[in-house]
């Protein structure tokens, strides 16, 4: 996978990590190796996947963004050109996502793509792909720990990737740095949160409305 633009192009969020610590939530690190996505998003994810390949009448890779806050709320999908083992997402595709995003009152917290009818893991471009959308948005958290029995924080940037196939497996993958320190990489799980809104969603309708994002 890979984007032909700056995702911080898009919307341009505020880089200035010396801002004061009260705008920044606080987690406890081991919360952030759960990717806590809503069903509805995940529902939403999960049909993405299969209506790429119902769209092109065979098993493709596709894409999206997860956006959300404390935890995935949504997900936004450009269009793309995507085949059996890629997808290309032009920059300017991303761009055209700009206002549905500030629209949304979420933040980019990370993405996803499929790997069709594939094992779920990231290839050699998926992990540079990963780096890349770290770098390009802008997502922090307190963190605390002891040290000598005493408290301390800490300040993290992180961003989430995923791997999903049609037949329902999931990878996910938490990318995170103390800010000027090394970017590290750690496994986590995936944990359906029950969505309390969204009930009268269309489902059905979504699905062949997003067929048009889809081509060779």
């Amino acid at each position: 996978m890979k984007i032909g633009s700056s995702i911080e192009d898009l919307y341009n969020p505020q880089h200035n990590i010396l801002k004061n610590l009260s705008e920044f939530r606080e987690v406890e690190f081991e919360n952030l190796l759960t990717l806590k996505i809503s069903e509805f998003a995940y529902k939403k994810a999960k049909m993405v996947v299969k209506s790429a390949f119902k769209a092109l009448n065979h098993a493709v890779e596709s894409y999206w963004l997860f956006l959300g806050d404390n935890f995935i709320k949504d997900i936004i999908i450009p269009y793309q050109h995507v085949s059996h083992a890629f997808v290309e997402v032009d920059g300017i595709n991303i761009l055209n996502l700009k206002n549905k995003i500030k629209e949304s009152n979420l933040d980019i917290l990370g993405w996803g793509h499929s790997h069709a009818d594939f094992g779920v893991f990231f290839s050699d471009t998926d992990w540079r792909n990963q780096e890349r959308v770290f770098n390009e948005t802008s997502n922090y958290v307190i963190i605390k720990r002891k040290n000598n029995k005493a408290d301390s924080e800490i300040i993290i940037k992180y961003s989430y990737g995923s791997t999903f196939n049609i037949h329902e497996d999931v990878f996910v993958q938490l990318t995170w740095q103390v800010p000027g320190g090394v970017i590290q990489h750690s496994h986590v799980n995936l944990k359906i949160i029950p969505s309390k809104g969204n009930l009268n969603f269309d489902f059905e309708s979504y699905g062949k409305e997003i067929h048009k994002y889809f081509s060779k």
